[in-house]
Formats: structure tokens, C-alpha cells, sequence
């Protein structure tokens, strides 16, 4: 499929150009006689499978269908209940066509995104960047230019935690008279923001940069979506040049600098 030379052609419309054709060749192949023959696919009608797509993307279920269920309700074990419905070859397509749709949906935008993304990139401290924060902030920017927003929130509370945990490791606490609070062997994050206010360094307005993102990432975790940015850039933001005062911060303190 070639692109039109008079439009431009964004990632998720060429995607999406893909897909329909995908789409078209699974109907044509569930509409042949020798197919729509077999009625039975491992004790579950193709109704009660299609319907268990549809309940698939959207986690939910109707009470006019749970009727259509009763068969499949006999198997005990998930696993199993599953296995009779995904064997089929057009369910199992239509289903991952289902989800790779949305997927490509949330795309629309990531060329925006990918600026935005880049803007957060050049804040890091990229000749210091330990591995650990590395691979969080790889997951944050990734999910952000596909369009994730609450994961975003969740991760980037947790790439400032893993910054903060280089800056104030373990032995630090110890040496400091701290006690780890998990099962006696996990440190809180809270107590490594408190030792590393007591470190000093950061400045007000750093602090409530960091105040933020947990703010956010907080709510995504525990299901307060609402208090939630529509566009997560802000906190991407926030989080990697936070990621770059506590680590920056933490070099000039090793090096004795002033």
C-alpha cells in the first residue's frame, strides 16, 4: 500500500490501513462453507466464543449473557475454559486483531509525543545514568509515545524511586540507625526521602516536583485515574529532570564538591 503523495501518512493511519486489510482476510476466511459447517469448536459454540472476545476487551459482561457462558462454565479450570475458545484459529485472530486495533488507536499522536519524549530525554544525566534508572526510564518512554497513560504515571513515580535508592542506599540507612520497615528487610521509600532531605542538595522547588510525581503515581496506583493529567508529558517531564537533580546531586556530593 502505497502512501498518497498528497496527504501524510502517520503511523497509526498506515497501521490502521494494514489492519482492515488483516481484518478482511479472517472474514473471508470464517465466511467459507467448510467453515461456518463446523458449528462446534471444543464443546463451545462460535457464539459463546465471540462473545468471549468481545467480554475479553472490554472486561465485562452483560446479564443477557451469561446464558451464552453455561457451557463454558463447566470447565473449573481457567486455563482449560480458555484453551476451548482460543484453539480456534478466527477466534484467536480475531482477538489479538481486537487488541492490536486499540493499541494502534492510542498511537494516533506519537510523532506529538515522540518531541515530547525527546524533551525529556535531553534532561537526563546521560554520562551517569545508573542501568537500574536506565531501564525504567526505557519502559516510561516507550509506553508515553504508544499512548500508555496511567502505567506512565505508576512508572515514573518508580524511576525517581530507583534514583533515590543510588542516592541513599541500603548501607547509608543502616549506617544512620534506620531499620528497614518491610519484613525486616525492605527499606520504605519514605525513608529514603527523609534521609535524603537530611543529605540536602535538592531545592524547594525540586521537592515538589518529586511531591508531585508520587502525587500522581499514587493515584493511578490505587485507582484514582481521576486525579490523573489527561497528558502525562508534564510528569515525564517532571520525572527525568528529577532523576537528574537526585543522581547530579549525589556525583557533586561523592566528589566533595561544594
Amino acid at each position: 500500500m502505497a502512501p498518497r503523495d498528497d496527504l501524510p501518512v502517520t503511523i497509526d493511519a498506515f497501521l490502521r490501513e494494514c489492519l482492515t486489510a488483516y481484518r478482511k482476510r479472517i472474514n473471508t476466511f470464517a465466511e467459507a462453507p467448510e467453515v461456518l459447517a463446523d458449528q462446534k469448536l471444543g464443546g463451545a459454540s462460535r457464539h459463546a466464543a465471540q462473545r468471549a472476545v468481545n467480554s475479553f476487551l472490554t472486561g465485562q459482561l452483560s446479564p443477557d449473557d451469561q446464558a451464552v457462558f453455561a457451557e463454558l462454565s463447566l470447565i473449573e479450570d481457567p486455563l482449560a475454559r480458555a484453551r476451548a475458545v482460543i484453539r480456534d484459529e478466527i477466534v484467536a485472530g480475531r482477538l489479538a486483531l481486537g487488541i492490536v486495533e486499540e493499541s494502534v488507536q492510542a498511537l494516533s499522536g506519537a510523532e506529538t509525543r515522540t518531541l515530547g519524549g525527546f524533551a525529556a530525554w535531553m534532561t537526563l544525566p546521560h554520562t551517569a545514568l545508573p542501568p537500574e534508572v536506565g531501564r525504567y526510564y526505557s519502559r516510561v518512554i516507550r509506553l508515553y509515545v504508544a499512548g500508555g497513560t496511567l502505567e506512565v504515571f505508576v512508572l515514573c513515580r518508580s524511576m525517581v524511586e530507583v534514583a533515590m535508592s543510588i542516592r541513599v542506599p541500603d548501607s547509608d540507612l543502616r549506617a544512620h540507625g534506620v531499620k528497614p520497615r518491610f519484613a525486616g528487610r525492605y527499606f520504605a521509600a519514605a525513608q529514603r526521602r527523609k534521609r535524603l532531605k537530611e543529605l540536602g542538595g535538592l531545592t524547594d522547588k525540586q521537592w515538589e516536583a518529586i511531591d508531585r510525581i508520587y502525587l500522581y503515581g499514587d493515584a493511578a496506583a490505587h485507582g484514582n485515574a481521576a486525579d490523573t493529567p489527561d497528558d502525562p508529558l508534564e510528569v515525564v517531564l517532571l520525572a527525568c529532570t528529577s532523576v537528574r537533580a537526585i543522581l547530579h546531586n549525589a556525583s557533586e556530593r561523592d566528589s566533595g564538591a561544594t
